[in-house]
């Protein structure tokens, strides 16, 4: 009864206690947007902290957590943000086995383990795995709780690409940022990756490269603003589980002008033929 209107929380099979946490079987809040749907939840807190300004959990994972859309996005534009201020300090190790987004096309991501921490002026995320489509990723993050709240984000993946013509696989390392403000409608954020083959990848020399640049303003109704892209051999797929596989070469960039858009691009797509030889 203490939910806003249009939200509902439910909870099942919970046993514990308030001064040390406990387990929930099954956790569902659900908003006319979006439902969440959380099983097997394991906390352990202490509450003595809570006299000192701060939230000490010692243990927060999930079995699988499901989200699902529902209804119609909402076609407001977004309020950019002055702060991102809370009331306490907060520590908070998480972990989930699976994390499934139940769209019309689903997504999965699989042992996603890391940390949370609010120290009163900063926002600071670590996440130290978690497994999509053909890459393990890990991410560090900043974020300033005031206001011009600075975002510094960084991320790292081993990728495995397929090799085309060949049974065999090619390892490549990611590396990514993204550095800006967040605060205010006039904020931008630029946004920089890079891939390249693993040194040690034990797998025969092949081409593989690829370099994008984008600046991004993220509360505007188009945030990318810019974008430019260097490629040599890149499979979508490994990046993302409903891109085709790809092999594409070649270079694209996108800039904005008052009509609308402006693309250049030249790009080209190899793949193996099982019915011929050579390349097409």
């Amino acid at each position: 009864q203490f939910m806003p209107a249009g939200q509902s929380l439910q909870a099942d099979d919970v046993s514990g206690s308030l001064r040390a946490g406990g387990r929930i079987g099954r956790l569902r809040w659900s908003s006319p947007t979006l439902a969440v749907e959380v099983h097997d939840a394991r906390i352990a807190w202490r509450v003595a902290p809570l006299l000192r300004g701060q939230l000490r959990l010692h243990e927060l994972q999930a079995a699988s957590i499901t989200l699902t859309p529902q209804g119609e996005a909402s076609s407001e534009p977004l309020e950019p943000p002055q702060q991102l201020v809370l009331p306490l300090q907060v520590e908070l190790p998480f972990r989930a086995d699976r994390i499934t987004w139940a769209a019309a096309s689903p997504v999965t991501i699989d042992g996603l383990a890391g940390s949370y921490r609010y120290d009163g002026e900063q926002h600071r995320l670590a996440v130290d795995r978690l497994d999509l489509a053909q890459g393990r990723y890990a991410l560090q993050a900043t974020l300033q709780a005031q206001a011009p709240m600075a975002l510094a984000a960084t991320a790292s993946a081993s990728l495995h690409q397929s090799l085309p013509g060949s049974t065999g696989t090619l390892q490549a390392l990611l590396q990514a940022s993204a550095q800006g403000p967040l605060a205010g409608a006039d904020a931008r954020l630029d946004i920089t990756a890079s891939l390249r083959p693993a040194e040690d990848a034990g797998t025969p020399a092949a081409p593989l490269r690829a370099d994008l640049q984008a600046r991004i303003a993220p509360w505007a109704s188009q945030p990318l603003l810019q974008a430019a892209a260097e490629l040599q051999g890149l499979d979508l797929a490994a990046l993302w589980p409903q891109a085709p596989g790809t092999r594409l070469s070649g270079s694209a960039g996108l800039q904005p002008t008052e009509g609308g858009w402006i693309l250049q691009a030249t790009l080209r797509n190899y793949y193996a033929n099982p019915m011929a030889t050579g390349e097409d």
